[in-house]
């Protein structure tokens, strides 16, 4: 079953770091300077020979300018002076040690394990002088308890604070200003536990106390008003919050300078209350003026930036900002980690933001990982039932609800609600997130009558408490009218939907996705009302916003990432294509978003490699560590944990696959924008129609959501075929629906599990005639007299040789049928600019007959200009026992490729640096890495295989692994989420030299394994011609819309133009009888590719037929070319 999209108000459900910001400046100004100035002078006058009172006023100016970073230096220069003038247990050394402890709490200095021995030995002379519970022992207490505050000692941090606050009531009274600050200190650590009702009273309290004894406009009051105004925004009163957030801030720019951080705080508090009150522009013009206030007065990288950086990530996230919005939260993980440790409360909210992004984003799966750690901190650090756990389990909830597992979600779901209700009461906003997941999920497990409930309780709170144009009412619209629509009843789905969109358009802009998302669902009721042309039209504006905002996403992202976005947002191009099929006017403008959206996250990687530029260091670097990190880790994938313990090899790899993840991201980033505007990117339908020859036919394949008849009353469960057919001279294309693709992926299995086992042909031909009923002839219909037919193939049907489908009296459609190519997707018929050769000589580079016993080479250290992203999780592969492979040799590849330069030479000359071969030993990962780039053809005669797969006995003659076996075609599957299987491109393999001593060498060093991900971060941009001639380099795993992922993607993103491939294990004479035939009717005819690639299989199946040998595909059909035709 698909996921959702489905909108959610929970994104941090206003700020999952808990106001960080306004914690990192609680305990500021704990000591009025007067009070200061009285103490330090009274010192001075005791003993006049410590610390100059110049020293100390300088010292005081940076404090309460709240230049923290030159505060420290002074304090530690002052504490040496009193050290060296001053006797131990002196009230100077005391202060010293109170004022460099303060220094390190308000630079955030917390975990620096000095600070609390400055304060524990600031504290042991106190109470040595004066004696426990004195006056003088307070200030000690303060910043023991705002230390232990900040690390999360919240226990610890109460009973500090409370013993400060009984002690100054006492000898100083109860309304004194002393004590109004150990209130505001107390009530900071309340709003810590999220215990708002006592923080407000404590708050509430020391505002009266202010303002009788100093007035409205001390800047303590700033600090009560502030905390009242975060327990109001808490309580789900943002309007009132705001008034009092203002107020504070007046008093603050009354009394300190500009640029001052505290400034900076109440500025960002009152970013996080316009984005309440859905006021987005204002509330980031806020963030990014308290960030600049910050950057200026304490440096871009201080800790204290931390919780703007928060503030910031969560609005860009809101806006539909995904990548800068995860780089922020990475960098305030990245702060808080290196100034907490990485079991802090701060972690633990900063995880929580950042898991919603990957969720957003579609990747489901770091969402859950990203958000079990952050409940887990959570549930340590408070306990079960603290509302913060509650927040992360109901983002935990919104990511199963995602992935279909609603059953799982919902009492996750009902326990967050419970410890909410008990914390904030049955009215709070609090609550609504969980309500309005809570009533997905029930939807989703067809109790619709509960769903309405919970979704009408949580409609009354957001109107009661937010009015009746929130952004955050648009969530709950929406889920009603999701309900209505399975119910039937398309009236008040389509005034829902329609709401919602007017809301979320109003607040959030036409570009955000949400507003893309509404349109889509209005698309479903237009098409369940019988409205076939305003679905398509709404359905064509979702999709286009959906593709345009994954195209400026996508390039920030690895390539596991980006894929799971973009399949997230696939059901829209299905809904368009499956909309068009009975509305011939509407085929065009189908296909063209098809065209557009196929392959768009491959060419996304092929982008970022064509568009680095070659003079930038900075950037080639990057492209090497990039090379480096995805080369160490396939490496250690095929080896497999050794002698290592699987926790720790696990470990291992997860550190490496994140190393690989972030350089993706890095690179993509840093592609120039323009890159974005390739005109490639802009071909659609008419560029590509006007391409194709007059004389031919294109039909793509496309496997897509099957929607029902009614697509409102349940989710699409399963997927069909769909076959677009332009035939020669057509005005507009057909769409025919061509059924099933479970039924049509179970007979694509049957049918390559015949043709790779050279068994009875009778039992092929069978198999063959229902998968070419089934595919080929629905489509065939339409190509009139058409001499060539173009294929652009999806899914299952991208492991098909249609060349080799039966025809009448025991032939093929390769002696019958027109000439078929393969295209990689329907630009690849555009043609592009080609790459003169350097100096105008054509090169090649073939490579055979490998000793695969040799040792390999150290590590190749060139240059590269691409890179692909990672997994870890393995399934059936070289892991198993890696010492135990054993590869045999294929003597013929060395006939094969003399045979093949031959006739190379005997076309473009015999300069020998225009065709190189490699063999035996030198035929090393190395050699070829280094040679490949600048060539027009590359040959790798060798064994090839993809892992994974069921196993097979291989026979010795064959190009594969014998006990490992080349891999099957995959199972049919239903899923579209991006899963965590291994990574194709690194269970794709090439066996070099070497590569039987695989489990021997270093991970660091070449292992004689070329696997598909390695091809991938190499330059081929010259490569007219990949011919692969191994078993299987044209398997892999498939996934809708972008392919097989394996040796031809690798190649294309490398910028190979066509890769010549199999698709079962290759005998090896009858391989080299194939190739000699290919490259003569190339070279020496002069044929296209297409025609070439035909001309070798029906020569070989002719002569089998002339000499009475079997005419069974497995000899003559399992290479197919994929790209460029010419």
């Amino acid at each position: 079953m698909p996921p959702r999209e489905i909108p959610s108000p929970n994104e941090t459900s206003g700020h999952g770091l808990d106001h960080v910001g306004f914690l990192f400046f609680a305990g500021a100004g704990l000591i009025p300077r007067f009070s200061r100035i009285l103490i330090i002078a009274v010192i001075l006058a005791i003993v006049p020979w410590t610390a100059s009172a110049g020293n100390i006023d300088d010292l005081r100016l940076m404090l309460d300018r709240g230049r923290y970073p030159e505060a420290v230096t002074l304090a530690r220069d002052n504490l040496r002076e009193v050290e060296a003038a001053s006797g131990e247990g002196t009230p100077a050394l005391a202060l010293g040690y109170e004022l460099l402890a303060e220094a390190l709490i308000l630079n955030g200095d917390t975990r620096d394990p000095s600070t609390a021995t400055i304060i524990d030995r600031a504290l042991k002379i106190r109470v040595s002088l004066y004696g426990e519970g004195n006056l003088e022992t307070t200030s000690a207490l303060t910043w023991r308890g705002v230390l232990h505050k900040e690390l999360g000692n919240f226990d610890s941090a109460k009973q500090s604070l409370k013993t400060v606050m009984v002690i100054r009531e006492r000898e100083l009274g109860a309304s004194h200003l002393e004590v109004a600050r150990a209130l505001n200190e107390l009530a900071s650590v309340h709003m810590r536990l999220r215990d708002s009702d006592t923080a407000s009273e404590l708050f509430e309290r020391a505002a009266e106390i202010v303002e009788a004894s100093h007035g409205p406009n001390h800047p303590e009051m700033a600090v009560s008003l502030l905390g009242l105004a975060d327990a109001l925004y808490r309580a789900g009163f943002p309007l009132q919050a705001k008034a009092l957030a203002e107020e504070s801030l007046d008093i603050r720019r009354r009394v300190l300078d500009p640029d001052h951080p505290l400034i900076a705080q109440s500025l960002s508090e009152l970013a996080l209350i316009e984005r309440r009150l859905d006021r987005p522009d204002r509330a980031e013009d806020l963030a990014r003026g308290a960030l600049k206030i910050m950057t200026s007065s304490l440096g871009p990288e201080h800790i204290k930036s931390a919780g703007i950086l928060n503030t910031l990530g969560t609005l860009r996230k809101d806006q539909g900002d995904y990548i800068e919005a995860r780089e922020l939260f990475q960098q305030v993980l990245s702060l808080f980690e290196q100034a907490y440790g990485p079991k802090h409360a701060y972690v633990a909210g900063v995880l929580n933001n950042l898991a919603i992004v990957f969720r957003l984003t579609g990747d489901f799966s770091a969402a859950r990982t990203t958000l079990e750690r952050s409940l887990a901190l959570r549930e340590d650090l408070f306990g079960p039932t603290h509302p913060l756990v509650a927040q992360s389990l109901t983002n935990l909830a919104e990511v199963l609800i995602q992935e279909n597992r609603e059953r799982e979600a919902i009492p996750l779901l009902e326990r967050a609600l419970t410890i909410q209700e008990a914390a904030y009461g049955p009215a709070s906003l609090r609550l609504v997130s969980g309500l309005n997941d809570l009533g997905l999920a029930l939807r989703q497990a067809d109790d619709l009558d509960a769903a309405s409930l919970a979704l009408e309780r949580a409609t009354a709170i957001v109107e009661e408490k937010l009015g009746p144009h929130h952004s955050e009412l648009a969530n709950l619209i929406n889920s009603q009218a999701l309900i209505a629509h399975q119910q039937g009843n398309l009236p008040e789905a389509r005034s829902g939907f329609a709401r919602a969109h007017s809301l979320y358009h109003e607040n959030l802009g036409e570009h955000h996705p949400k507003v893309g998302l509404m349109l889509f669902n209005l698309a479903r009721v237009e098409a369940d009302s019988g409205h076939p042309e305003k679905a398509l039209t709404l359905a064509l504006r979702a999709e286009n916003q959906g593709r345009e905002h994954l195209q400026l996403t996508a390039h920030a992202l690895s390539e596991r990432e980006a894929l799971g976005y973009a399949l997230r947002l696939k059901a829209r191009l299905d809904l368009v294509t499956h909309l068009a099929v009975d509305c011939n006017q509407c085929s065009v403008g189908a296909w063209d978003r098809l065209i557009r959206a196929r392959g768009q996250i491959l060419n996304e990687l092929a982008l970022r490699r064509r568009t680095v530029d070659p003079s930038d260091l900075s950037a080639l670097d990057l492209l090497a560590r990039l090379e480096e990190s995805s080369n160490h880790l396939s490496r250690l994938t095929l080896r497999g944990p050794g002698k290592e313990t699987n926790e720790v090899y696990r470990e291992r790899l997860e550190a490496v696959r994140l190393e690989v993840e972030g350089l993706e991201r890095e690179l993509g980033s840093s592609s120039p924008a323009l890159r974005r505007d390739q005109a490639r990117d802009r071909l659609g339908f008419v560029e590509v129609s006007n391409a194709l020859p007059p004389s031919a036919s294109l039909v793509a394949f496309t496997r897509c959501l099957a929607y029902p008849e009614k697509i409102g009353t349940s989710s699409p469960e399963s997927f069909d075929y769909l076959a677009l057919v332009l035939g020669p001279g057509a005005p507009t294309p057909h769409i025919i629906n061509l059924g099933s693709a479970d039924e049509i992926d179970n007979l694509v299995f049957q049918w390559q599990a015949e043709a790779s086992s050279a068994g009875n042909e009778s039992d092929y031909r069978r198999t063959g005639e229902s998968l070419k009923r089934t595919i080929w002839d629905p489509v065939a219909r339409l190509f009139g007299e058409s001499s060539t037919v173009f294929v652009v193939p999806d899914g299952s049907l991208s492991l098909v040789n249609l060349a080799a489908l039966p025809t009448e009296g025991r032939r093929y459609l390769i002696e019958d049928g027109p000439l078929i190519h393969l295209l990689s997707a329907e630009r690849a018929l555009v043609p592009r600019p080609a790459i003169d050769p350097a100096g105008g000589q054509l090169h090649m580079l073939a490579l055979g007959n490998p000793d695969f016993n040799a040792v390999p080479d150290k590590a190749w250290s060139g240059t590269v200009h691409a890179g692909l992203s990672t997994n870890t999780q393995r399934s059936n592969s070289l892991q198993t026992n890696p010492e135990s492979v054993n590869f045999q040799p294929l003597p013929a590849t060395a006939g094969e490729i003399e045979t093949i330069l031959e006739l190379w030479r005997e076309v473009n000359g015999a300069e020998p640096s225009a065709s190189l071969s490699l063999t035996g030993p030198e035929a090393d990962e190395a050699s070829f890495k280094r040679l490949a780039p600048g060539n027009q053809i590359l040959h790798l005669a060798t064994h090839g295989f993809v892992l994974g797969g069921p196993r097979r006995q291989m026979n010795a003659s064959r190009r594969g692994v014998g006990g490992l076996a080349p891999a099957e075609p995959p199972e049919p599957t239903k899923k579209t989420v991006v899963e965590e299987p291994e990574n194709p491109f690194r269970l794709s393999g090439l066996a070099l030299a070497g590569a039987n001593v695989l489990g021997t060498s270093d991970p660091t060093s070449e292992d004689g394994i070329l696997t598909a991900i390695e091809v991938a971060n190499l330059d081929l941009s010259s490569v007219q011609w990949a011919v692969l001639s191994a078993c299987d380099t044209g398997i892999g795993k498939t996934i809708a819309g972008e392919g097989v992922f394996g040796f031809r993607r690798s190649f294309r993103i490398a910028g190979a133009r066509t890769v010549i491939m199999s698709l079962w294990p290759v005998e090896d004479s009858s391989g080299r009888d194939w190739m000699e035939t290919l490259y003569r009717a190339r070279l020496i005819d002069g044929m296209t590719t297409a025609e070439a690639v035909r001309h070798a299989g029906r020569t070989l199946l002719q002569q089998r037929r002339g000499t009475g040998q079997s005419t069974h595909p497995f000899y003559w059909g399992a290479f197919v070319a994929s790209g460029a035709w010419q």
